[in-house]
């Protein structure tokens, strides 16, 4: 019995470190450049691993060097690979470049990485699970998964990521009516219900589909917190960031832990906030997710972020 099952997409991050982006038609030298094991729901199930979740990963890679890398590197940090599909074909990659202002600009080379068939699931693993991360899936798989957790107890934590937003509302509709809580960036927010920077409107219209909780992330910003009755703004903890790229990925991990452990949602908010802000000051979406030890240590000197609860109220 796995405490989390992560399902989405692992891929391969090409990393170049850039003094600033080019201008169109313009070539600007790239300071450094590597290769890392990534995918933004792999980098989540390996941010609980390292957080001491026992996290198993479910997806598909494709039967070349970088499906065996990212195999590999799952191994290394105890995620349980046991149900990830080997595919003819290449394993999904990005390309990232990423200034000396750690912003970040990706381009997504496609490769095999998503579930594709409901019979793909393995619903005994998952059923088995106290709490499932759903992030990139398609529709049509969302709605057998779904199925097949009905009337089941376990807590559905759904980010699905610019790439599924980009998609259209129906990509995404199915899992934001049956999820615990939605992660969403503000600018995904924005992109996905239209409302402009109104969170209030915009989150009431999520949690009306039934969604229970929205997060909202917002960088250097903090983030959000809604519940029909509550309202948590927490402030991000002033660090000199280095690489954004594992920000999101690591504020998830954290967040998830700490619903696991089922802490009180301003505790749940500070884990979050703080393993988003230890991973921002290192290079790498995968190798800057920080530790349990290294949260509870940065915690302890820093203390929680400011978390300003607002009543909200019929």
């Amino acid at each position: 019995m796995k405490e989390v099952v992560v399902i989405g997409a692992a891929a391969v991050d090409l990393i170049a470190k850039v003094k600033r982006f080019p201008k169109p038609d313009e070539i600007v030298p790239v300071d450094a450049f590597d290769k890392y094991p990534g995918g933004s729901l792999a980098n989540i199930a390996v941010g609980l691993a390292r957080l001491g979740v026992d996290t198993g990963f479910v997806g598909k890679v494709g039967n070349d060097e970088n499906g065996k890398l990212l195999l590999e590197e799952f191994k290394k940090e105890n995620v349980d690979v046991s149900r990830v599909i080997i595919s003819e074909g290449y394993s999904a990659a990005t390309f990232i470049a990423v200034n000396e202002e750690g912003e970040r600009i990706i381009f997504a080379l496609g490769g095999k990485a998503l579930l594709e068939k409901p019979e793909e699931l393995p619903m005994d693993y998952i059923l088995d699970s106290k709490l499932l991360v759903v992030g990139e899936i398609f529709p049509h798989v969302a709605r057998a998964l779904i199925m097949g957790l009905k009337d089941k107890k376990i807590k559905i934590v759904y980010s699905p990521g610019g790439v599924m937003i980009s998609l259209g509302f129906d990509f995404v509709k199915d899992m934001i009516a049956n999820c615990d809580v939605l992660i969403l960036s503000e600018k995904e927010l924005i992109s996905l219900v239209g409302t402009g920077k109104d969170f209030d409107v915009a989150a009431d219209f999520l949690l009306n589909m039934g969604a229970k909780k929205i997060i909202i992330t917002r960088g250097p910003l903090g983030s959000i917190m809604f519940t029909r009755e509550k309202k948590y703004i927490a402030s991000a903890y002033k660090v000199t960031p280095v690489d954004t790229t594992g920000a999101g990925d690591a504020y998830t991990a954290g967040l998830v832990l700490g619903i696991l452990k089922e802490y009180d949602d301003e505790k749940t908010l500070g884990y979050a906030t703080a393993c988003a802000a230890i991973a921002i000051t290192k290079i790498g979406a995968r190798t800057a997710l920080p530790r349990l030890d290294e949260v509870i240590d940065f915690i302890k000197e820093k203390g929680f972020p400011e978390i300003k609860v607002e009543e909200r109220g019929e």
